[in-house]
C-alpha cells in the first residue's frame, strides 16, 4: 500500500544530478518512498549517516523536516530490493537487474532513457506511476482526498468487481483549522492546505480522472471555505464536497465494521482535528452514532496550553454520549493519534500500515506516552514519530482524548484502525458498482 522505488547508480551522472533529483522529488511529493543504491555519493547525500539520508528538507514549519530519500548501502542488489520491498527499480545499468527483476516480479526501468527523454519531469514520473499501476493492478482507478482540520490524506485505489486494491497512501499535516476564529480560516491555514493539494494533485491527475475531495468539520464551519473551494474548481475543475456530520460518521462506520466483525459489540471512534465521530454496533446493527465537537485543533484553539481547561472540555463533550447501552463493547480508534502511537510503540523507522492496523494499545501505553511527551520538546517528540512529525505539537491533546474515551467507557485497551473515511467512500463506490453489475 505504498509506492516504493529503488534507484541504482553505477556511473556518476554528474551532468544529470539535477534531473535525477527532480524526478525523485516529484515522486516524493506524493510520499512515494525512494531508496538509493549507489557506487558514489550524490552531493545531496553528503553529510548523511550510512543508512538514512535527508536530501531535501521539506519544511512546513521551520522547526520540522521530513526524511525523503533513503540511501541504502547493502551487500547485494537482491538484499536492496527485498529488504525494502521495492516494486520498481530505475537503473543506469538495467541489464544488471534483468534476471533479478524477473525473478522478483519487479519493474525494471532504464534511467538513461528517462534522462535522455525531452519530456518534462512530471511526464517522466507519470510514466513511472503508469507502469507500476498497469503492471500490478486491474480495475477502475480512484483517488480519494480527505481534507481535514489538521491534515490532508490521499488514497489511490483500484476497484475491480468486488475488490478494492489500495495502491498508494499519503498524509500531510496542513493545520488548516489552526487559529480558526469566528468561523474564519486563517490565510496561512488555507495556503498550507493549497500547497499540499498542489503537490498531491500533480501526479494524481496523471493517475486518474476519478478524483473525490471531501471536506469535514473545519470546512463545514468555515465562513470562508469558498477560498479553497473556488480555487479547486478554477485551477483543477474539481468539486469540493463538504459532508455532514452524519455522513462522516456513516463513512467511518462503513470503512470499519467488517474489519472488526469478530466482535459483537463495537464502538468505533475517529479523532480528527475538528470533531470525533462515534459509531456503536451490536452485531451488524448500528444502534447509535454521533459527531462531537471534540477535535484536536478545536481544543488547541479554545484552550491553548491550559491542560486543566482541556480536560474539562473533553469531559463535558463526552457526557453527550450514552455510556451504558452496550454491555461489553470493544473500542476501535481511528486517526493520527492512535496510529502514530502504535508506530512509536512498535519502534517503526517508517510508518507501516500493515503493522499498525488492528494493533492494540493499552491504557498503560496511552498514560506512558502522555506522561513522556509532556516532558519532551516538540523536536524530541517529532524524532520519535515515523509518521507526520508535524503532529508533535498536538499529540498530547490527542492522547488526552483517547485516555478519557477509554475511562468513559471503562475499557483498558483499544484496537487501532488505519482505515478512515476515505475507505468508506471507496466501499460505497464498490457497493454501487456491484448494484449496477
Amino acid at each position: 500500500m505504498l509506492l516504493k522505488i529503488g534507484l541504482c547508480l553505477t556511473t556518476d551522472h554528474i551532468h544529470q544530478h539535477g534531473r535525477i533529483i527532480e524526478i525523485l522529488r516529484e515522486l516524493v511529493k506524493i510520499h512515494a518512498r525512494c531508496y538509493v543504491l549507489s557506487n558514489y555519493s550524490l552531493p545531496e547525500l553528503e553529510g548523511s549517516d550510512p543508512q538514512y539520508s535527508i536530501i531535501r528538507d521539506n519544511r512546513l514549519f521551520d522547526q520540522f523536516s521530513s526524511r525523503e530519500f533513503t540511501a541504502a548501502f547493502l551487500k547485494s542488489e537482491r538484499e536492496f530490493l527485498t529488504k525494502n520491498s521495492i516494486k520498481i527499480i530505475i537503473s543506469d545499468n538495467p541489464n544488471q537487474f534483468k534476471i533479478l527483476s524477473k525473478d522478483l516480479n519487479i519493474i525494471n526501468i532504464d534511467l538513461n532513457e528517462l534522462l535522455d527523454s525531452p519530456k518534462p519531469t512530471l511526464k517522466t514520473t507519470g510514466k513511472i506511476v503508469h507502469e507500476f499501476v498497469s503492471t500490478y493492478y486491474r480495475g477502475i482507478s480512484y483517488a480519494i482526498f480527505d481534507v481535514g482540520t489538521n491534515n490532508v490524506q490521499l488514497v489511490w485505489a483500484m476497484i475491480d468487481k468486488d475488490r478494492i486494491e489500495i495502491i498508494h497512501r499519503a498524509s500531510q499535516i496542513s493545520a488548516m483549522g489552526k487559529n480558526m476564529s469566528n468561523g474564519m480560516l486563517t490565510k496561512a491555514g488555507i495556503e498550507r492546505t493549497k500547497k499540499i493539494l498542489r503537490d498531491f494533485l500533480r501526479l494524481t491527475k496523471l493517475f486518474t480522472n476519478n478524483i473525490i475531495l471531501v471536506g469535514t468539520s473545519c470546512s463545514r464551519e468555515s465562513k470562508n471555505i469558498d477560498l479553497l473551494k473556488d480555487w479547486l474548481k478554477e485551477r483543477y475543475d474539481l468539486a469540493y464536497q463538504i459532508i455532514s456530520e452524519n455522513e462522516e460518521a456513516e463513512l467511518v462506520g462503513l470503512a470499519n465494521r467488517e474489519l472488526f466483525n469478530e466482535f459483537r459489540e463495537l464502538i468505533i471512534f475517529d479523532i480528527g482535528g475538528g470533531s470525533t465521530e462515534f459509531i456503536f454496533y451490536r452485531g451488524n446493527k448500528k444502534i447509535y452514532q454521533n459527531s462531537l465537537q471534540l477535535g484536536i485543533r478545536r481544543i488547541e484553539n479554545f484552550c491553548n496550553d491550559d491542560m486543566h481547561k482541556k480536560l474539562e472540555y473533553i469531559h463535558r463533550k463526552l457526557k453527550e454520549l450514552p455510556a451504558d447501552i452496550l454491555r461489553e463493547p470493544v473500542l476501535a480508534g481511528i486517526g493520527g493519534t492512535v496510529t502514530n502511537i502504535s508506530a512509536v510503540k512498535q519502534k517503526l523507522i517508517y510508518y507501516d500500515s500493515e503493522a499498525v492496523h488492528k494493533s492494540k494499545l493499552s491504557k498503560n501505553d496511552i498514560e506512558f506516552y502522555l506522561k513522556k511527551f509532556k516532558k519532551l520538546s516538540l523536536i524530541e517528540i517529532s524524532k520519535l514519530m515515523p509518521f507526520e512529525p508535524l503532529r508533535a505539537n498536538v499529540i498530547t491533546t490527542g492522547l488526552m482524548i483517547v485516555l478519557e474515551i477509554m475511562n468513559y467507557f471503562g475499557q483498558d485497551s483499544i484496537f487501532v484502525s488505519d482505515y478512515g473515511l476515505q475507505f468508506g467512500v471507496l466501499e460505497r463506490i464498490r457497493l454501487k458498482v456491484n448494484e449496477i453489475t
